[in-house]
């Protein structure tokens, strides 16, 4: 097997789910008690605004949106493939999904969110579909301000009788995190590819304190197609030199890595970066992968291939205080009976200068 599969058990319809078609805070305050030295005070006074300032963490989030069918069937055999994959994504039913994942945004309030497979579905007949504008309207029904910084649109399917089905990697910011300012937005694609795959970027500051977020999606593992596994790594090689040996700032990387803990791609990773993940030891934290369907009530999640990674910089340091899992328990009684067939990471961190 390639170095991102070595634990791979996934089954052929499984593995092929991910790939595409080719061309063809609570605030607090603090009390100065009677008697101590001026020196105490100051140093009382100074734990206290610390500990004020760890209340407004950055909380982060990489969500794996999903298609909503398993493209295996398409890409085995376009003609009689493509009724079956249009009758799997009409029943993953995508405008419920999309209340549940404003459900997950709502519970944890993120304040930067990379997407990946932020599809946009083109029907030729009826109503469009873009499934990131239809989360942010949800959003905005609740009195939330979530707006989208970069997108990158990786590849389009061949026109079919049913539409077009555009792949994209998106950064969504929180625009009632006033202490956030974006500064500069990126976005590329990576020179090895088996089909166009790349990496968005926002470069930002919170409280001002300067550092990079990064989303992407890479390209995923296959027993079936070893040189897949050499793209990951690959791909993972430039994203990390694009993305944080191009930068003095803190780097903070998300995305559906398509690759496992004991892999090389994650190695490499870790060489550069630390995983959020290791605050919850020895908790699994399982990400995928649910049927295509959607249709089992019960969580059938047993990789781990979607993390936020994170670098410290000189005169900034990273202090996590959480990370959890979303989209991890059926959010009603019938199919679609989870959100996506991935789980979402969500973690807090806080920066201390």
């Amino acid at each position: 097997m390639g170095p991102c599969s070595s634990k791979y058990k996934s089954e052929k319809g499984a593995a092929y789910r991910h790939q595409f078609v080719p061309d063809s805070g609570v605030g607090g305050k603090y009390v100065v008690q009677q008697g101590p030295s001026p020196k105490s005070s100051k140093s009382s006074s100074k734990s206290a605004k610390s500990k004020k300032a760890e209340s407004t963490p950055l909380v982060v989030m990489s969500r794996n949106i999903y298609f909503g069918a398993d493209l295996a069937p398409f890409l085995e055999d376009p003609v009689a493939g493509l009724p079956i994959f249009f009758a799997e994504f009409l029943a993953t039913n995508f405008s419920r999904r999309a209340i549940a994942l404003a459900d997950e945004i709502e519970e944890t309030m993120p304040d930067l969110i990379g997407f990946q497979e932020a599809f946009i579905f083109n029907a030729v007949t009826g109503p469009d579909t873009d499934a990131v504008k239809t989360i942010l309207e949800e959003l905005s029904k609740r009195g939330l301000d979530y707006s989208i910084a970069v997108s990158n649109e990786n590849e389009s399917s061949p026109p079919t009788a049913v539409g077009v089905l555009i792949d994209q990697d998106v950064i969504v910011v929180n625009n009632q995190r006033e202490s956030l300012d974006i500064v500069r937005t990126d976005k590329a694609f990576f020179t090895d590819s088996a089909r166009t795959r790349g990496w968005v970027s926002v470069d930002a500051k919170l409280d001002g304190k300067p550092f990079r977020f990064a989303n992407t999606h890479l390209e995923v593992c296959s027993p079936f197609s070893p040189e897949f596994d050499t793209l990951n790594l690959v791909q993972a090689a430039e994203f990390l030199k694009e993305v944080l040996k191009s930068t003095a700032m803190a780097v903070i990387a998300v995305g559906d890595m398509n690759t496992l803990p004991t892999s090389n791609t994650y190695a490499t990773f870790i060489k550069e970066m630390d995983d959020v993940w290791d605050v919850n030891e020895p908790d699994d934290g399982f990400t995928c992968c649910q049927p295509s369907g959607l249709d089992a009530a019960d969580n059938a999640n047993y990789l781990r291939i979607d993390y936020i990674f994170y670098s410290e910089a000189s005169g900034l340091k990273i202090n996590v205080k959480s990370a959890k899992l979303v989209g991890d328990k059926p959010f009603q009684e019938l199919q679609p009976f989870f959100s996506s067939d991935h789980a979402g990471v969500v973690s807090k961190l806080v920066l201390k200068k």
